[in-house]
């Protein structure tokens, strides 16, 4: 992605432990907001899965 759609705000939701967040921003132009979850990858998954997880944007 060049830039974020027009009016459009991109927001990146990481797992708990993820060393990735540098990585993340300097990679993703125009990212707006960089979430960290509680809980690790694999839990977070299961849990999106199951609907147990709320949600951290707007969208």
């Amino acid at each position: 992605m060049a830039s974020p759609p027009a009016g459009c705000a991109v927001e990146d939701i990481e797992p708990a432990l993820a060393d990735a967040a540098g990585v993340v921003e300097g990679a993703v132009p125009g990212l707006a907001t960089l979430s960290r979850m509680a809980l690790p990858r694999r839990e977070l998954a299961a849990s999106w899965l199951r609907g147990t997880t709320s949600a951290t944007g707007s969208g």
